[in-house]
């Protein structure tokens, strides 16, 4: 897993990355500030291998890497035939069907409008996608104070994001569903 800076630098996610990325926003005086998650989770997974299994490891690795509390709040777009993998994964989250291609997108996209708003409320906003679909989405929550990052699979995200500087977190593809298990359970 690689953490791309906004000035570009690459380097190994490590505990202390997790640490850096959300120590601003784990309170503000006393108060606690809450993330948001919005997700297409068909993007986070490699293709033809959804599957309940790859959907709780996307989950797992939201929570390793960034520590996904119960306040944070929770999108998550998909499919219609991946409907009921992610409402396994993400019952506390917001769980929205985009119909016809790139209906994901779509519902992704039509969510991060709504948060443009609100964005400089959030203490980070992570995006979990790659495609170029968002982007102007991601552009205005960034110019309208949010901090952004957006998390994708490694190879999939779009060059054009790299240019926005905005953090990126390059997850791992998984290449089999034996090997989601096995991540799980290891």
């Amino acid at each position: 897993m690689m953490i791309n800076s906004p000035s570009g630098e690459q380097t190994p996610k490590t505990s202390q990355h997790r640490a850096n990325l959300n120590s601003h926003n784990k309170s503000k005086g006393e108060k606690m500030i809450r993330d948001s998650y919005s997700l297409d989770i068909q993007n986070l997974v490699s293709k033809g291998m959804f599957s309940e299994a790859t959907s709780f490891l996307v989950r797992q690795q939201l929570e390793d890497l960034f520590g996904l509390r119960p306040e944070d709040q929770i999108y998550v777009a998909t499919g219609p035939g991946t409907l009921f993998q992610a409402k396994l994964a993400f019952p506390d989250g917001e769980v929205k069907i985009g119909r016809g291609p790139n209906g994901a997108d779509y519902k992704l996209k039509e969510h991060l409008s709504d948060l443009i708003p609100q964005a400089a409320t959030f203490g980070t906003i992570f995006v979990g996608t790659g495609d170029h679909e968002v982007i102007d989405e991601v552009t205005a929550l960034r110019d309208a104070g949010g901090n952004v990052v957006l998390v994708g699979v490694r190879g999939t995200i779009h060059n054009p994001y790299k240019n926005l500087g905005i953090q990126i977190v390059e997850l791992e593809p998984i290449v089999s569903l034996e090997s989601a298990d096995w991540m799980l359970t290891a």
